[in-house]
Parts: C-alpha cells; structure tokens; sequence
C-alpha cells in the first residue's frame, strides 16, 4: 500500500490525517490541535462520524494516543442530557450558515447528534492496543486505563440519552432522529416527503412553489437542477425551524414527527454491542447484560419493521419509515442493514441482488440506485446535494465490513450468498482505491461514472476517501 501512494502521488493516510491537523492548529495558532478535522481547509469542526473515521484509520496504523485524543475531544462538547452534538465548532468559528444559527448554542455545536459510532471507534482502539504494537513509544497507551476513563462519558450518551429520550416507545428500542444531518445523508432522497411536509406547516399554502420535480433523466436543465437545489436546502431549513420552534426537545419534536433511519438504528444497533463488549472488559456485568439486550432487541426491531418482502418487486429491500410509512427510496442508508450480524438469508439476498442490479456503476456504491430515474444525478447536476448520486467511501467501508462478516458465516447462509458477499467486499475495497487513483488525492464523495472526487476545493484530504489499510500495514505485537 506503501507503493501504491507513493505511485499516485498521494500522501499516506496517518501523513494526510496530520495535514489536516496542522491546518486547524495554524488557523488558529494552537501548538497542537485537540482534534482531527476532516479535510485540510474548509471543514475544520469537530464531527461524530469524520472524527470517529479518523480514530479507527489511527488505530489501524498503531497511532493510539492519537486516536485516543481524536475520541476524548467528543466530551468537552457533550451536554448535561448525555448528548453529543454531531459538529462541535472551534473557537472563534464564525459563519453565516443559517443552519448553524436555529440553533440555541450556535458557537458551541448543533443541537442534535450525527451517527453514533463512539463506541464501535472506542473498541476498535482498545483492541488494537491491546493485541498490536504502537507506530513509536510516543503512541503508546494503557487500553485498560483509557476505557475505565472514557467509559463513564459513553454511558451517559447511550444509556441515558438514547434510552431515555429517542427511543420510540419504552417497548421499541428503535430510535427516531430529529434532524436529516443526524443521520449524516442530509440530502437523501428518503428525507424528501419529512422536508415537504414541514414546509407545508412553515409556509401554508406557498409550499406549493416548494415541490422537488422529479428528474427524467441524466441531464436536466440548469434551471431544474438550480429549483430543486434551493427546494432541497429550503426543506432542511424548515425542519431546522421546526426543531427550534421545539427548543430542540426530542420529545416534543417526536409528538408530531417520527423518522426511523435504517442507517443510524443500524449503527446504534452495532454501538450497544459495542457498549456491551466494552462492560465486559471493565467487569461491568449489568451494564454489559443491558446493552447487548438492547442490541439483540434492535436488530429484531430491525428486520421485523424495516424489511419490506414484496418491495421491489417481491425481492425484498429495508427502508426507514417517517410517521410509520415506509419511505420507498433505494439508497445507500437502506444497505447499511446488511450491518445487522444475524441477518437471514432472505433479506441479505434482497440486498446483495439490489447492489447487483441498481448500484453497480463503474465505481460503486452511488448513494442512490441507478433505477431510481426520478433522484439518479450522475453527474452532480444538482450541485451540493451529495447524497443524490456520488459515491462515498466512507459508506463503501461500511458495507464492506458487513459483507465480510457475511462471507464467513458458514453454518448461516448458502456458499453462494458467502461468495457473493466476500466478491462485493473485494469490489468495493477496489473501488475506494480506484476513486483515490483517478483523482489523486482523497476526497468527501465521487462521481461514480468516472470515479473523480467532486467538491475539491472544499473536501481535499477529507477522512471519507481514504481506503481502509492493506492487513500486510497493520504492526502485529
């Protein structure tokens, strides 16, 4: 893998995630900079899933300290609640995103979360630490001393805020997010009925001139591409406004909304095994026995109301639901349930034959099925709605580290499944290595028609586009 940076010019992975670093500390002359932000410029907060990305890439490459101060820098902004704010700003921060400014803290961070993969990240570490050599002596930590430390802030984050106050019901371990941004795919096509909807309840009857057209095709005019732009961004303000209007209570924002994202319960699912994985090293029984009861309720949850048999034509897909319905988009925040480690061999076969057959562009995964006529934007038309077409590497990572656990299930599904699931995990690895090959460099999402990064001058060096380490990297103790 040496070989292969070197060859495309690019800077490994540790090297481009200290560029990063050293950008934020220059913008704002701190000595070292108390975290990793995602690209080398633009993006310089603090995020859940970016930074939890560049703690498992350190951890990968036996950067422990540094990975273990990327995981620690989420507790200076979490809140009384448990809550950890997906972006948390640095000082000094100023923008005129009117995101940023319905919220009730705007210079500290977002009043909702991003994808909860804290303690996934926090596990990976401590595994690592555990069972490998550090890069120098300078990386070292205690896995034992760091967990006991760190814990107590996980806790509160998945025992206390989720359970207490996102779950759905007291008998349904499925949670509902406030916000698209939550989730991570803010542009998705499955958010578009929440977004129309809450326009409609901001602006009465002049939503009518706030509707989404479909496309009918790979090109559409600059002005069609422009409306649906400006709908897209107007939707996520509205449902911003609406969080505002609620002070940002999930409770209150759950009594007239309710969006159950495949993608994020699937995560969280992953993070209570997680959590229970980790009690289990500190001798916290109790705790231990709570989460994984929780994750083996949610993956029930899950498969029993996500996983819709007679879609796509009696295939099978899983979608998430806004207001109890099924949300019928095939994107890549519906893959993200091959995630689910005892999934049956029926709905692990509706997912594989919809990557076969409607995601599998020259560079895959693209963010929405290629079937998908109405939202397929191959070529960014609709500038700034990433999660409309491109590829992103970060969700390639995550689906292949499903299909990898699938490909090893041998007493669980056919050998055909098994193959197929290890063939798109090999693809996929490939396809992430391409995507940095043709565009030289690392960036947030690609075109996956020709594999180029897009948004360059915002997303150059971003954490997203950098492919998970060769095994031959990774220092065996």
């Amino acid at each position: 893998m040496e070989d292969f940076y070197s060859r495309h010019g690019v800077a490994h992975p540790v090297e481009q995630l200290k560029i990063n670093e050293s950008a934020l500390a220059a913008k704002y002359g701190w000595h070292e900079a108390p975290y990793f932000p995602p690209a080398e410029g633009f993006y310089l907060s603090n995020y859940i899933l970016d930074g939890c990305v560049a703690a498992d890439l350190l951890s990968d490459y036996g950067y422990f300290r540094s990975s273990a101060k990327q995981l620690s820098s989420f507790r200076r902004s979490q809140l009384p609640s448990g809550m950890v704010p997906g972006v948390s700003h640095p000082p000094q921060n100023f923008t005129w995103n009117p995101e940023r400014w319905l919220s009730t803290l705007p210079f500290h961070g977002n009043d909702y979360t991003q994808s909860p993969v804290w303690a996934y990240s926090v596990l990976k570490l401590y595994e690592a630490a555990s069972d490998r050599v550090p890069a120098d002596k300078t990386e070292a930590i205690d896995p034992d001393l760091f967990t006991e430390d760190i814990y107590p802030r996980l806790s509160r984050y998945y025992g206390d805020y989720f359970i207490k106050h996102r779950q759905v019901a007291s008998n349904d371990p499925r949670v509902f997010i406030i916000h698209p941004h939550e989730a991570n795919r803010d542009s998705g096509p499955e958010y578009d009925e929440w977004k129309r909807e809450e326009l409609e309840k901001q602006l009465g009857k002049v939503a009518v001139f706030f509707q989404r057209q479909p496309r009918t095709s790979e090109h559409m005019s600059w002005w069609f591409n422009k409306r649906n732009r400006f709908v897209d961004y107007a939707g996520a303000l509205a449902i911003n406004l609406a969080g505002y209007k609620a002070g940002w209570e999930p409770v209150r924002i759950h009594q007239t909304t309710e969006f159950v994202d495949v993608w994020f319960n699937c995560l969280l699912y992953e993070n209570y095994a997680a959590m229970s994985e980790l009690a289990t090293r500190l001798g916290k029984d109790e705790d231990a026995a709570m989460f994984g009861s929780l994750s083996a309720d949610l993956e029930t949850a899950i498969k029993a109301k996500h996983y819709f048999a007679q879609a796509r034509g009696g295939k099978g897909a899983f979608y998430s639901t806004y207001n109890g319905q099924p949300q019928y988009r095939d994107t890549i925040g519906n893959l993200a349930s091959s995630l689910l480690r005892n999934l049956e061999e029926r709905p692990l076969q509706s997912n594989v034959s919809l990557m076969d057959e409607a995601f599998n562009p020259p560079f895959p995964l693209p963010s929405v099925a290629m079937d998908d006529i109405a939202n397929w934007d191959p070529y960014y038309e609709e500038e700034d709605r990433h999660w409309r077409t491109p590829t992103w590497p970060v969700a390639n990572r995550l689906v292949r580290r499903a299909m990898i656990h699938h490909s090893g299930r041998i007493d669980a599904i056919s050998a055909d499944l098994r193959l197929a699931s290890r063939e798109w995990a090999d693809r996929l690895h490939l396809s992430n290595l391409g995507m940095v090959a043709v565009t030289g460099g690392y960036a947030e999402h690609h075109n996956p028609i020709t594999g180029m990064g897009q948004r360059m001058h915002k997303t150059r060096g971003h954490v997203f586009g950098i492919p998970d380490p060769d095994p031959s990297e990774l220092l065996v103790a």
